[in-house]
């Protein structure tokens, strides 16, 4: 068994190059910065069983992504994108997977088959994983979901 968390603390510069090189993206901001925090906790283990059957679960939890409302501001010198609150103030949703690996052992003669069968995302978890966060008709519109369930068979061989 085995179990980690990783917890990160993200201070990111605010001024950026080109057009986002203006005070205006030091419109809530913390001194320069973007200042936010993501964690994620994961837990996998072996599990025996006989007639070398294994089973390899995999848990993992993590933080959403933060995001701030934006909204373009037209100016004299071009349009800007301005944020209307801290980039922390708002998350997407925790996004919690289970993976799962199943193998089994069988022997030819001097060959050993493994049989293997891997399965992503075994609930079907379906979290969005970025929004729209400009101001409009398509605020919190989801431009990106956790992908489906996906099964996959394969086979490795070794020789003694």
């Amino acid at each position: 068994l085995l179990a980690s968390v990783t917890h990160t603390w993200h201070h990111e510069a605010v001024l950026g190059l080109g057009s986002d090189f203006t005070p205006n993206a030091l419109i809530n901001a913390t001194g320069y910065q973007d200042r936010f925090r993501t964690w994620q906790a994961k837990v996998y283990g072996t599990i025996s069983l006989p007639k070398e059957v294994l089973i390899v679960p995999v848990f993992r939890h993590q933080s959403g992504m933060p995001f701030a409302r934006t909204f373009v501001q037209a100016f004299n010198y071009g349009n800007s994108i301005i944020k209307a609150e801290p980039v922390a103030a708002n998350r997407t949703p925790h996004v919690t997977l289970v993976d799962l690996r199943a193998q089994k052992a069988f022997r030819v003669s001097r060959v050993q088959i493994i049989a293997l069968l891997d399965i992503y995302n075994l609930f079907n978890t379906n979290s969005d994983q970025m929004l729209t966060t400009s101001s409009g008709a398509a605020w919190l519109r989801p431009t990106a979901i956790t992908g489906p369930r996906v099964a996959r068979v394969g086979a490795r061989l070794k020789w003694s």
